[in-house]
């Protein structure tokens, strides 16, 4: 049993590194397989050495359903992005959506009987929370501390030193279904490719996209995939919350292919061109050709107008947006959302055209296309595409490159608010 695979079942992964060598983050999505390869630098950026992407073959629903093909979708990319570095990599970051990974939320306590809180405490609670969420068919990506408290008074900004009977942590757990994490584990590996760590799709995204003032205000992170839409919610500076829904972009182009009758190539492609969630006059007299599949299996060329195509597309994405909704509710720790607060929408699926307006529709609240803007390539360009915030997110986690708010246990990274920059000390004294 490899490592990896040895990780999973006891319900941890590996612990984070801080490094300056290149890193490798592999993102397998329902829709296309990247790979990024980047050496971070000292301003907290990094430059793209290599870079691959492929369609996704094999994966649907959050679950590998055709293991070769996934297999080779994962092969072409890693080669190409080892070509472009020049550079062979022996293992990487993956970051995915596979097993649907969803938070719960868990109040941890340690008794003090008076005495001061030590370096190692909190640390000790959250090794402890992560034991407790584990099971046989759960495996824990991320355990994230969030309020820490004493005595069960307010938040307090630095525990240590402070003395009282009980020490309280709010923390929030990032699990994903163990099966299909596995499998996926075992095809990169298969790949003859370590996998360092996993981490959440829209985790990874948040923390490449989002600032600190919208962290600390309020924000909604949407990652909007083929498959599936990862969500995670952001308040007072630290995360409350993670979930997936199961509708993604893949679901508006088979919508697109059975009302227009064509291929799902063609309707991607009408999709891409001309597909849009808001209604305009115009449209109606807008014409788009349509290559319809006859009866004897023979493309016909066709009209359609293209509002046809809204009339399609627009229902789907309300049913997204409305399961989002209800995820977000749901959410046991749910910060004060305002005027202030913000939608910020990610993932190759946002970049349909009027997806940012229909949103803040939905929502009522502020919407922005978020993008990584911290990914230099060779040429001098930002590499900011809104399909780019995972894979970068996970770069950037791993090196550990995040300004002072991460907070690292032995199997994650988490967001904490600056006054929480001292606790990520805590762990390397252990370690």
């Amino acid at each position: 049993m490899s490592n990896a695979m040895q990780h999973l079942a006891a319900g941890t992964l590996q612990p984070w590194r801080k490094r300056n060598a290149p890193l490798a983050a592999l993102d397998v999505g329902g829709g296309r397989v990247c790979c990024m390869i980047a050496a971070p630098r000292k301003d907290g950026a990094f430059d793209v050495l290599g870079l691959g992407h492929r369609v996704a073959q094999g994966l649907r629903g959050g679950a590998i359903v055709d293991f070769q093909a996934i297999q080779g979708s994962i092969l072409a990319a890693v080669h190409e992005a080892e070509q472009m570095a020049g550079m062979v990599l022996r293992q990487v970051v993956a970051v995915t959506s596979v097993g649907c990974p969803h938070s719960q939320s868990l109040d941890l306590s340690l008794k003090l009987n008076g005495r001061p809180v030590g370096a190692h405490d909190v640390t000790r609670l959250l090794i402890a929370g992560r034991a407790r969420a584990a099971d046989q068919e759960h495996a824990v990506l991320h355990t994230l501390p969030g309020t820490v408290s004493i005595d069960g008074r307010r938040t307090v900004r630095e525990p240590r030193g402070l003395r009282g009977a009980d020490l309280g942590v709010g923390a929030v757990v990032a699990r994903s279904s163990l099966a299909p994490l596995r499998q996926l584990i075992g095809c990169i590996e298969s790949c003859h490719l370590k996998v360092e760590n996993v981490v959440s799709s829209a985790y990874a995204s948040a923390y490449a996209c989002l600032t600190r003032e919208e962290m600390e205000f309020g924000a909604i992170l949407i990652d909007m995939g083929a498959d599936v839409t990862g969500i995670a919610v952001f308040g007072d500076g630290r995360l409350h919350g993670v979930d997936t829904v199961p509708l993604g972009g893949a679901h508006v182009t088979r919508d697109l292919a059975f009302g227009l009758r064509t291929s799902r190539y063609f309707a991607e492609r009408l999709k891409a061109v001309y597909g849009s969630c808001q209604i305009r006059a115009s449209d109606e007299r807008q014409k788009v050709i349509v290559h319809r599949i006859g009866e004897d299996g023979d493309a016909e060329r066709g009209e359609e107008a293209r509002a046809r195509l809204t009339d399609v597309i627009r229902p789907r994405l309300q049913e997204t947006f409305a399961m989002v909704q209800g995820r977000i509710r749901e959410m046991a720790s749910l910060p004060t959302l305002t005027t202030r607060s913000h939608i910020v929408l990610a993932g190759g699926a946002s970049q349909l055209d009027g997806v940012s307006e229909f949103a803040q529709e939905t929502f009522n609240m502020s919407v922005r296309l978020g993008r990584p803007g911290f990914l230099a390539r060779a040429d001098g360009k930002s590499e900011d595409a809104a399909s780019f915030a995972a894979v970068a997110g996970a770069l950037a986690l791993t090196a550990g490159s995040d300004g002072g708010l991460a907070y690292q246990d032995p199997g994650g990274s988490a967001l904490l608010p600056p006054r929480w920059a001292r606790l990520s000390q805590w762990w390397r004294e252990i370690f």
